[in-house]
């Protein structure tokens, strides 16, 4: 076990607040011009980032694939984000690195709850 289950509850409150934080980001992006994305892309992370928030509270079996894709599609998209923003300006983009550190995380915590079938979720 790499968590005990009180890290692992930390965890998750982490992931929580920090996909709310992502969901309200995109949502405001629904009315005002934020960034590049279009109100479509917006609209669709508002969707992901609430399953996930719902997803991280109420934990379902498949929650755990759900998230192991989510955390796929971030990789490619703020990683090439990342390296990118690297490449044409010489800085860290530090959302794309927080995202980056932070969904593997949540990730082994769900696998590891996962694994141990008969496990509480606290």
């Amino acid at each position: 076990m790499i968590y005990s289950i009180q890290s692992r509850k930390k965890v998750f409150w982490l992931l929580r607040i920090s996909l709310t934080i992502a969901a309200l980001y995109h949502l405001t992006g629904l009315f005002y011009k934020v960034n590049d994305a279009t109100v479509l892309r917006h609209a669709v992370f508002v969707t992901l980032d609430s399953f996930c928030v719902y997803g991280f509270f109420k934990r379902p079996r498949c929650f755990v694939f759900c998230f192991a894709a989510f955390t796929l599609h971030q990789y490619l998209n703020h990683g090439t984000y990342l390296i990118d923003w690297w490449i044409s300006k010489q800085e860290i983009h530090w959302i794309s690195f927080f995202v980056l550190a932070v969904l593997p995380i949540g990730l082994v915590g769900l696998i590891e709850e996962y694994s141990q079938p008969f496990s509480s979720k606290q």
